[in-house]
């Protein structure tokens, strides 16, 4: 059963990879939002209060981690679904991800029924 429609925040730094996976998630039913750089997405974050936020670990300035840290620390997000979408996919790069907030980490390029579980994942 499709699930709620979710505001999901899409943050990377390839232009052609963020917005293409905008496009899959509005073809899902859901609306999308895009920044490429880490403080865009953090400023979109707060003007919007997505549900579900997937970013890029391996950004200039700002990487993913510090990131999500920032997101943890702020009460206002404690609800959001933190994905990490990124191409640093071994273990040492999973626990790393694990302790900075991220609750899934995923490898790109990200597989269709990965998105789907994402996305229609029940809150709770």
């Amino acid at each position: 059963m499709w699930a709620q429609k979710k505001i999901v925040l899409v943050v990377d730094d390839n232009h052609d990879a963020a917005d293409s996976l905008a496009i899959l998630i509005r073809l899902r039913g859901h609306q999308s939002l895009v920044a490429y750089d880490t403080a865009t997405g953090l400023k979109l974050a707060e003007e919007t209060n997505p549900d579900v936020i997937i970013h890029d670990i391996g950004l200039p300035i700002t990487d993913g981690y510090t990131a999500a840290r920032q997101l943890r620390s702020n009460p206002n997000f404690k609800n959001t679904l933190l994905v990490a979408l990124t191409a640093y996919s071994l273990t040492p790069d999973r626990k790393r991800a694990k302790l900075a907030g991220f609750d899934f980490h995923f490898a790109k390029p990200l597989d269709l029924d990965d998105l789907d579980a994402i996305l229609y994942r029940r809150a709770g």
